[in-house]
């Protein structure tokens, strides 16, 4: 995927993406911006070629697999981001270090709250024993408020995250808000549901929803391409709809 849209450009997107309607919106952004993603997301993902992180992206992906072929790691566990958004969030972070230490940022409370934190632990003010996943909580919330920050300011025009939520691309998200606070359980109540109506897909004028293939029950997995068309779950009912028009 990062190779090839590095070299060429174009749009990738996960086998399990349901296109509701003309792309253009989202592909008329790349004017403005080297890469599009829903949030960091990486169902869906176009970009120009050339892109300043697809090329940071692709070294930095040869050498995690130079790495896997020395025998020390032959045998090592890797975990499912390790080539993707690993990579991906590691460039933005140090990204937005750069940007901060340029001194043209729009970052100061932001780096103010860091300093203060940091003093504050130095003074044993905050008791990290006691304290530490609140703590940890805090450093974790501000550096993906600086992320998302930065990547809506200055660093926008290197990569632009549309909002997956109200762009309604994670449609069960978008649906139950802070109901269901799994989101498995929100895919899963969401999209095989009988009851469900088709409105709820189509409105809001979505483009592109991305769906959860692992998450997706094991008896819908099982079903032939008849059963799934007949079958009176939201999905099923999707399906046919964007097949029909």
């Amino acid at each position: 995927m990062v190779a090839v849209l590095k070299h060429n450009s174009g749009i990738f997107m996960d086998a399990d993406t349901l296109i509701l309607n003309t792309l253009q919106p989202v592909i008329h952004l790349l004017k403005q911006t080297d890469i599009i993603l829903f949030n960091t997301h990486l169902g869906f993902m176009a970009a120009n070629s050339g892109s300043v992180i697809l090329n940071d992206w692709l070294e930095r992906i040869k050498k995690d697999l130079r790495e896997l072929s020395t025998p020390i790691n032959t045998t090592k566990n890797f975990s499912w981001d390790y080539i993707g958004n690993r990579n991906l969030a590691n460039i933005m972070i140090e990204m937005v270090h750069d940007h901060d230490a340029s001194g043209i940022s729009r970052l100061t409370v932001l780096n103010l709250l860091n300093a203060i934190i940091d003093r504050l632990n130095k003074i044993n003010l905050i008791n990290r024993t006691k304290l530490s996943g609140n703590f940890t909580r805090i450093q974790t919330a501000i550096k993906y408020r600086k992320i998302d920050f930065a990547f809506n300011g200055d660093l926008k025009k290197y990569l632009w995250m549309l909002d997956r939520i109200s762009y309604g691309f994670i449609a069960e998200a978008a649906y139950y808000g802070s109901k269901i606070k799994d989101p498995q359980a929100q895919y899963e109540q969401f999209w095989f549901n009988n009851d469900r109506e088709l409105d709820v897909v189509f409105s809001n004028s979505k483009t592109i929803i991305g769906l959860h293939n692992s998450w997706t029950p094991g008896w819908y997995k099982k079903l032939n391409e008849h059963e799934v068309f007949e079958d009176k779950s939201l999905l099923s009912r999707t399906i046919k709809h964007i097949l029909k028009n």
